[in-house]
């Protein structure tokens, strides 16, 4: 058992030796860590001093069932100690979460931007763990690392030797993504919004920091800014444990660090909040000379580019695909006749291509500038708006910003069917042209048939 010692005594000289322990039999939650041994001579005051062991015919090797064995000769006056180690996976974690939030400081959000840490676990001699670039698999866990599997996910003195840790998402699912080396002590991942990585069964005693790279957070003009980074620790009672402490290192980044103490859970989180909301824009279609007239079914799409190359992306990082106008008439709809919702937008130049112009209205002959301002201020610009007649293209109603793009009505003789003001009047019209036409005509044969010719 644990601090027990069994003595071989009185062994004849020149005897050699060999013990293993074997691994398949340890108990279930044990790991081995190491066999060592030391031989003690005695002096002439009958004092026993260490020295190094003196191999026969060598002093370890491997059984061909895997496991290390040591091994020596007796001489005379000499004690030989043999010391094997293991080591009890406790089940303490490690686990460091990313939060958003919008501009208040409270309201979560999500995103798909990553964030970069930087840190390290050091076992209690304070040697690195690291991560093993072998274990690059970025297998989905739905469940966690497999039982099966469990066995390789280790932790030992050695660098190399593999992590185990998982990163669960938003919702809780368990996603195993890579790490990598960021130096000889250090590991590096990234986090999204809302998600954990948790390092597993990390060995007692062993100490961590974590830090997230802020770099740019602190200008003006940045996305995200730094908010706070703390941690708790409690035990298996679920009372207060030895709590991590909370500094700044000398590249100015806030750091978490802590030791694990047996049965303990440590948390860390790191949050973040937008410097400032992203702007919700949406789009409303309308004829040139009357914009109460609403067009449904324009195609639109949007670019990051002047060349439409490449496509916008919203908030979150997803590309914008085709924007259509469309609605409804009834005003408790929640998108307006000849409105199209584009998204939430950074600050930043955009361009807004017409795909499929109206029937009935020429194309608007460049790209839509709209720019959002650092500030969110919107200014939209088209060589096209200068025939428009009226102004206001930017209104701003309860935070959402719409954008009026009008169309002017084409010469030619189709008629506008997408919302326009419609084909009554133009059919009204040639209905009269032609009741007059056919009126002429009759009139016309009335007074050839009532004159005489005289002979």
């Amino acid at each position: 058992k644990a601090g027990e010692s069994v003595r071989f005594i009185n062994v004849p000289r020149n005897c050699t030796y060999a013990f293993w322990e074997v691994s398949g039999d340890l108990p279930a939650g044990y790991h081995w860590v190491s066999i060592t041994g030391e031989n003690h001579t005695r002096d002439a005051d009958n004092n026993y001093t260490s020295y190094t062991p003196q191999p026969y015919p060598e002093n370890t090797g491997t059984t061909p069932a895997g496991d290390t064995w040591l091994g020596g000769k007796v001489y005379s006056d000499v004690q030989h100690n043999i010391d094997i180690t293991n080591r009890m996976l406790q089940p303490n974690h490690i686990s460091v979460t990313k939060k958003v939030t919008k501009a208040d400081g409270e309201t979560p959000i999500q995103t798909n931007d990553s964030f970069t840490f930087h840190g390290g676990i050091w076992n209690w001699r304070g040697t690195p763990y690291t991560f093993d670039p072998a274990w690059d698999d970025r297998t989905d866990r739905s469940q966690g690392i497999p039982e099966a599997e469990y066995g390789n996910y280790t932790w030992d003195d050695h660098q190399n030797d593999p992590v185990a840790y998982n990163i669960l998402d938003k919702d809780g699912n368990y996603v195993v993504y890579k790490g990598h080396f960021d130096s000889t002590d250090e590991i590096s991942f990234t986090l999204k919004s809302g998600e954990t990585i948790e390092f597993l069964d990390v060995p007692t005693a062993s100490t961590y920091r974590f830090w997230e790279i802020t770099d740019g957070m602190d200008a003006p003009d940045s996305i995200y800014q730094f908010v706070s980074a703390e941690g708790s620790a409690v035990n298996a009672s679920g009372e207060a444990a030895q709590q991590p402490g909370v500094w700044e290192n000398e590249d100015g980044y806030t750091v978490v660090s802590g030791t694990v103490n047996e049965n303990d859970d440590h948390a860390v989180t790191v949050k973040n909040k937008f410097r400032r909301d992203p702007v919700p824009i949406r789009i409303e279609k309308t004829d040139a000379d009357d914009n109460t007239v609403k067009l449904n079914g324009v195609t639109f799409r949007l670019y990051a580019d002047a060349s439409h190359e490449t496509p916008a992306l919203d908030y979150e990082g997803s590309e914008i695909g085709l924007i259509t106008t469309g609605g409804f008439a009834d005003a408790e709809q929640t998108v307006p006749l000849g409105v199209a919702e584009i998204g939430s937008l950074w600050p930043g130049t955009y361009y807004l291509v017409e795909a499929d112009p109206p029937p009935g209205y020429k194309p608007l002959t460049d790209h839509v500038v709209i720019t959002v301002a650092s500030d969110g201020a919107v200014t939209v610009t088209n060589p096209d708006f200068a025939a428009a007649t009226g102004s206001g293209f930017v209104t701003e109603q309860d935070g959402l910003i719409t954008v009026a793009i009008p169309n002017m009505s084409s010469s030619g003789t189709e008629l506008p069917s997408t919302g326009g003001r419609g084909t009554l009047l133009y059919t009204l019209s040639g209905i009269t042209l032609m009741l007059l036409a056919a009126l002429v005509y009759i009139f016309g044969l009335r007074r050839r048939k009532g004159v005489r010719v005289n002979s």
